[in-house]
C-alpha cells in the first residue's frame, strides 16, 4: 500500500502551513487566549476560503468530494501551529456523520453551510459516567405525536460552545450501557429546552455542557435509522481518533524543533547543554518518538477508511495506543529539558505540552484502546 500523501493533499497541508504562518502565530494565539476566545471567525473564514472545510463534503453539496484522507492533509500543520479551530468536531464528526447517515434533505441542508464555513457543528454524546465507554447512553428519546421528546444531559461537547448545529445521541429503549436502542437527532442550538455551559479547556479551545430538558423535535429530526446509532458513534469516534493522532505528529514535531533550539542556546557552565552527552540522547529518544508516531498516523489514517469494522478497530487502537505514550514522552522530556520556563504562558512549550496531554485522552486514552485491541485479537 502506498502511504504517500497525493500531490492534492500536499497542495492542501502547504496551503494550510502558509496561511497559518501568515495569520497565527503563537502571539495571535496567547491574545485570543487571554481574551477567551477559543475560536476565531476570521480564521475560519479563511480556512473555509481555501477549500479545507469542504474537503471531504461532496460536490453536490459545496464541497471538493474528497477522502477523508484529504481533511486530514490540515490537522498536521493544525497541530504545529496549535489551531483551537474546531475542525474535528464540526467536520469529521459532524459533517461525516450527516454525509453518511443523513437523508438527502438533510445533506441539502446542512452539508452546504459546513462546507463554507457559515455552519459549525458538534455531536453531543459524552456523558458524565460515560468515560471512555461510547455505549453508555442515560439521555433519553420518547416517541410523541409526529416527533421526539429528549431529556438528559451531556458533557464537555468539543466544539459545542460555538457550534450552530447538534447532533445528540439519545436512548429510546434499553439500559444505559445497551448495544442497541439510542438514535441521533440533529437540532439547532437554540433549540427549546436545550440549555449549554461553554468554557475553555485545558488546552485553550471550547468545550460546553448540555442540557436536555423537554426538547420537542420532529421525526425528520432522526439521523439514520432509529436505534441504530451507536455504530455510526463509533465509526466517527475512530475518524476523530486518526485526526488527532495526525495532529499530535504536528504538535510533537514543532516541540521537538522547539526544543532543540533551546538545547543548542541555552548555556551552563560555559557552553551550551546540547553539548552534553546525556541531553543529547534525550533528544535522540525524542525524535524517534517523533517519527514513530508519523508511522503511526499514517495507520490510523489507513486504518479510519477501513469498511471492516473490527480491522478499522484495530487499526486505530493499536495507533492510538503509540501516540498516547508518545504524546507522554515527547511533552514530558520536552518540559523537562526546559525546564521550568517551559511552564510559563509566555512560552510556547507549555502550550504544546498541554494540547499533548489532551490528545493523549481525547477519543479513547491509552488504557481503553488497549482494552480495545486486546479483545479483537482474542
Amino acid at each position: 500500500m502506498d502511504f504517500a500523501p497525493t500531490e492534492t493533499q500536499r497542495m492542501i497541508a502547504d496551503a494550510v502551513s502558509a496561511l497559518l504562518a501568515d495569520r497565527h502565530d503563537f502571539e495571535t494565539r496567547r491574545r485570543r487566549i487571554r481574551a477567551g476566545a477559543t475560536h476565531s471567525e476570521s480564521l475560519w473564514a479563511e480556512l473555509a476560503d481555501l477549500g479545507v472545510l469542504g474537503a471531504e463534503i461532496d460536490e453536490a453539496h459545496g464541497g471538493a468530494g474528497g477522502a477523508l484522507a484529504d481533511l486530514l492533509a490540515v490537522m498536521e500543520p493544525c497541530g504545529s501551529a496549535l489551531v483551537n479551530e474546531p475542525l474535528v468536531a464540526s467536520l469529521v464528526l459532524s459533517a461525516g456523520l450527516i454525509q453518511k447517515a443523513g437523508s438527502e434533505s438533510q445533506k441539502a441542508a446542512f452539508l452546504p453551510g459546513l462546507a463554507s464555513g457559515a455552519c459549525k457543528a458538534a455531536v453531543a454524546h459524552s456523558e458524565r459516567r460515560a468515560r471512555d465507554h461510547l455505549d453508555w447512553v442515560e439521555a433519553t428519546a420518547v416517541r410523541t405525536e409526529g416527533g421526539w421528546r429528549l431529556d438528559g444531559a451531556k458533557q464537555v461537547v468539543q466544539g459545542a460552545d460555538v457550534a450552530d448545529l447538534l447532533i445528540v445521541s439519545a436512548r429510546a429503549s434499553g439500559l444505559p450501557d445497551d448495544a442497541a436502542g439510542v438514535s441521533l437527532f440533529l437540532m439547532t442550538a437554540d433549540q427549546a429546552g436545550l440549555s449549554r455551559r461553554a468554557y475553555p479547556v485545558y488546552d485553550g479551545s471550547g468545550a460546553a455542557d448540555l442540557t436536555l430538558d423537554g426538547v420537542v423535535l420532529p421525526d425528520e429530526a432522526l439521523l439514520g435509522e432509529e436505534g441504530r446509532g451507536l455504530p455510526l458513534i463509533h465509526w466517527a469516534w475512530d475518524r476523530a481518533a486518526a485526526a488527532v493522532c495526525v495532529e499530535a505528529v504536528g504538535a510533537m514535531q514543532a516541540l521537538r524543533d522547539l526544543t532543540l533550539d533551546y538545547i543548542k542556546t541555552r548555556e551552563q557552565f560555559g557552553q551550551p547543554i546540547g553539548r552534553f552527552q546525556v541531553l543529547q540522547h534525550r533528544m535522540a529518544d525524542l525524535h524517534m518518538s517523533v517519527e514513530l508516531s508519523r508511522s503511526m498516523a499514517l495507520l490510523a489514517v489507513s486504518a479510519a477508511g477501513e469498511e471492516d469494522v473490527d480491522k478499522r478497530a484495530r487499526g486505530l487502537s493499536a495507533a492510538k495506543v503509540a501516540i498516547a505514550a508518545a504524546c507522554r514522552d515527547v511533552g514530558q522530556s520536552a518540559v523537562q529539558l526546559h525546564g521550568g520556563v517551559a511552564l510559563t504562558e509566555e512560552y510556547a512549550a507549555g502550550h504544546y505540552f498541554k494540547r499533548l496531554t489532551l490528545i493523549e485522552r481525547q477519543f479513547g486514552d491509552r488504557a481503553h484502546h488497549l482494552s480495545r485491541y486486546a479483545r479483537l485479537m482474542t
